[in-house]
């Protein structure tokens, strides 16, 4: 690093990755972060793997060029699920995922019974089902496939207002399981739903995500860099200008100052 300042990029489809940036920059020292939103193409849930890992690769190789990353987390299951093994043929040791939580899931489960709350696009991928093989070969694994939860997150951010009975709605496969006791929240967007998930779901149910395990994950990689102190700069990159942006800007200002910018990355 030129100035012993981190840099860390957070990439999503929209908004849901912040509640991955949550939790890592509760731990931050003095670092440059730049959270791209490939709102282009949002909701990454319903594209083709082929698609997904031709424009995330494309995407981290381009930003580099202009912002030389410490770290590249990919905030988003979906993309996580298709794209990790190309990224890290181009930064072997600078690529942090998301991985669907099922093994604490597992762990945690009294019943035998868990639900796997994703994008359509994660529900399906072969990596999802090695998951579940290797952490929960025994249970049963209730399964909902969700594009709306990830527009009534994106809602939330922008407006702060949820459409309840639709979130209730998509959450019905669940709620005829009385037996289910722990649900992952295999999206990232959801952590952003969660009080609202909890609320139609009921206190019995425990609600796993992967945040903690990301943050961990990212310092244990950045030990030996760290820097004391300092501000936090953060800079918003979306590749598209539409939909309201204001908001999240107004959001991710509480780390520090913020600067935004429309790119396409030549895609």
């Amino acid at each position: 690093m030129k100035d012993n300042k981190l840099r860390l990029a957070f990439f999503d489809s929209g908004v849901g990755g912040i509640s991955i940036l949550e939790e890592v920059l509760a731990h931050a020292p003095s670092c440059e972060v730049v959270y791209v939103a490939d709102s282009a193409k949002y909701p990454y849930g319903s594209l083709a793997e082929s698609e997904i890992i031709s424009r995330v690769t494309t995407i981290a190789r381009e930003l580099y060029k202009s912002f030389p990353f410490d770290c590249f987390i990919v905030a988003c299951n979906t993309a996580s699920t298709a794209v990790l093994p190309s990224l890290r043929t181009y930064f072997p040791d600078s690529v942090v995922g998301v991985v669907p939580a099922i093994k604490p899931a597992a762990e945690m489960s009294k019943s035998g019974v868990i639900g796997l709350l994703a994008t359509p696009g994660t529900i399906v991928r072969p990596y999802t089902d090695e998951l579940i093989t290797r952490f929960a070969p025994n249970m049963t694994v209730i399964r909902i496939g969700s594009t709306r939860l990830v527009e009534i997150a994106e809602i939330k951010m922008r407006t702060g207002t949820v459409d309840k009975v639709a979130l209730a709605e998509e959450l019905k496969p669940f709620l005829s399981r009385p037996e289910l006791d722990v649900v992952v929240l295999a999206c990232t967007h959801f952590p952003l739903l969660r009080d609202e998930l909890q609320n139609v779901l009921g206190s019995g149910i425990s609600l796993v995500s992967s945040g903690q395990a990301v943050s961990k994950r990212v310092w244990s990689l950045l030990q030996n860099n760290l820097s004391s102190g300092g501000p936090i700069s953060i800079k918003y990159i979306s590749t598209s200008n539409q939909g309201a942006h204001e908001e999240i800007w107004s959001y991710l200002s509480k780390w520090g100052a913020v600067t935004h910018q429309v790119q396409g990355f030549g895609l």
